[in-house]
């Protein structure tokens, strides 16, 4: 099959979850071809990106934040095609139209625009897609991967409305967890197209570590996430600082709040045990897991409404044998089984998060019954090939579905 990925940024250092399905499928012997808004910032990619010669299937939007550079642009954009001409209809695409937004992204798509799938990340690319379909500057069923903060706050921002038009329009809706299905169906999203379909994790790169020696002298803590507030991270420090054992805990990625998680780390930890150590390549990711003994990810729901879908990180830790703390928080009681696979504590409960990393602590069969309840999860239910084998059911029914309507 020949499909697209429409998605907001690539290459990304924390979505892996979408480079996993792309590199996936392209091992399947199908043609993907990228089309991404922005180019990534990271200074560091990881090595799929290169193994698989993603940039070079990668078309960028690169949409000029003023609307005087759009116009100034105009000549170069403008062919006279159907398509751009309806980009500029706004009686019926409105803002989008009057601010050239949809004429840049009909440029964008090219002129070999026709896919047997078009695979969008999160609900403003399904809405996207779903525009330039009809305008006729993209061709092919629609699929829209929904992840979580793009349910609940991107309508928000515009209004209730905002997605009426996907959900008329749209052919598949794939909530990445049961939480967002049912949101989904309480917005508006017809039932009858929404199919609960998980990111998943490569059971074969994340593998179990070996046996801690009994007993352990420093317990290793690791958190992998951007730092945002919905990571819960300041939870994470405080719970951690309150540990009587000798430990130490790494904090893997890179975001807003760094500055200020490192003074309170610094005020709290006065041995210098908590480490920041900024984003890592997926492999130093695996590294750290395999040399750690608890896996800490305390979620919580940020000030402004954003919320987790279900963290990847949590999944490769799991894949790897780890315990994992967390929160009962958006689609991660899913994942992670309380008291089997690891501990699930109420969002904000700093004092049961230092109980839960306590136990563990103090128990190495403790740690490794619920690493090896955590693996057989993950290879249950979250194995990216299998997943993806499911995609591509999904896919070929949307196409016969495609092809079969009058």
């Amino acid at each position: 099959m020949r499909i697209a990925f429409l998605i907001g940024q690539f290459p990304a250092l924390s979505e892996t979850f979408i480079l996993d399905q792309i590199t996936t499928l392209i091992d399947r012997g199908h043609t993907v071809r990228i089309f991404s808004e922005r180019r990534g910032t990271d200074a560091r990619v990881h090595s799929a990106v290169e193994e698989y010669g993603l940039l070079a299937l990668t078309r960028y939007e690169q949409l000029p934040v003023s609307i005087w550079s759009r116009f100034s642009a105009l000549w170069r954009l403008w062919s006279g095609t159907r398509s751009h001409w309806r980009a500029l209809d706004v009686l019926r695409h409105g803002r989008d139209a009057a601010s050239l937004r949809l004429l840049w992204a009909a440029q964008w798509m090219g002129d070999d625009a026709t896919f047997d799938v078009i695979q969008c990340h999160f609900g403003a690319l399904g809405r996207k897609a779903v525009q330039l379909r009809a305008i006729g500057a993209l061709s092919g069923p629609i699929a829209t991967a929904l992840h979580g903060e793009d349910i609940i706050n991107y309508p928000k921002r515009f209004a209730d409305t905002h997605y009426d038009a996907l959900f008329e329009s749209g052919d598949l809706f794939l909530p990445i967890s049961a939480r967002w299905n049912d949101t989904l169906a309480a917005l508006g999203c017809p039932i009858d197209r929404l199919v609960v379909h998980r990111m998943g994790v490569d059971l074969e790169e994340f593998q179990p570590r070996g046996t801690d020696p009994e007993p352990v002298r420093i317990l290793r803590l690791l958190l992998v996430a951007r730092l945002v507030e919905k990571k819960g991270i300041e939870d994470a420090i405080r719970a951690v600082s309150q540990l009587q054992c000798e430990y130490e805990f790494v904090i893997a990625g890179d975001g807003p709040l760094r500055v200020s998680l490192e003074a309170l780390a610094a005020e709290l930890s006065s041995n210098g045990a908590i480490r920041f150590i900024g984003a890592r390549h997926r492999h130093e990711v695996r590294a750290l897991m395999q040399s750690s003994h608890v896996f800490l990810s305390p979620s919580r729901t940020a000030a402004d409404g954003d919320i987790e879908g279900v963290p990847v990180a949590i999944m490769e830790a799991m894949a790897s044998a780890l315990p994992v703390v967390s929160t009962r928080h958006s689609g991660i009681p899913e994942l992670v089984q309380d008291d089997v696979s690891g501990y699930l504590v109420d969002e904000g409960d700093v004092h049961a998060l230092t109980d839960r990393v306590s136990r563990l602590a103090a128990d190495t069969a403790l740690r490794a019954r619920m690493g090896r309840a955590g693996r057989r999860i993950v290879a249950n239910d979250w194995d990216i090939r299998v997943l993806t084998g499911r995609l591509e059911s999904l896919y070929r029914t949307l196409r016969r579905s495609a092809r079969s309507a009058p």
